[in-house]
């Protein structure tokens, strides 16, 4: 099992040259807040008081805390944070949406996660 140090010895040899990185520091938290709206949209249960809601994208977030959680505290917490952030950033899309129709919503979530993706690629041809 790989430990927190092979992660990212093995990220910081392909990741090397100043372009690359700062494109990877806008695509890489816009790849994950584009995945996260997208498994939002698929509800699994909703509270009857309030608007409560649990998605796929909260069972992700879980399973990447267990993942996380064995490699390194400080880096489950930081991630747990940014999770909270992706979260309610996702939130707000949905309070200002179009009220409740879901096609707008995914179809931006696809863009950033496809514009990204592509950032993403470019970076690497960069490097």
């Amino acid at each position: 099992m790989n430990t927190i140090d092979d992660w990212l010895d093995a990220y910081g040899e392909s990741h090397q040259n100043l372009t690359n990185k700062k494109i990877h520091w806008i695509c890489v938290p816009l790849i994950m807040l584009s995945l996260l709206g997208i498994l939002s949209l698929v509800k699994l249960f909703s509270s009857p008081i309030g608007n409560f809601c649990i998605s796929i994208a909260h069972i992700l977030i879980f399973l990447a805390i267990l993942f996380y959680i064995r490699l390194s505290i400080s880096i489950t917490i930081g991630m747990i944070i940014i999770s909270i952030l992706n979260l309610y950033i996702i939130h707000e899309f949905e309070v200002y949406s179009d009220n409740g129709g879901n096609t707008g919503i995914f179809l931006t979530y696809f863009i950033i996660f496809v514009a990204a993706w592509i950032g993403q690629f470019i970076g690497h041809k960069i490097e």
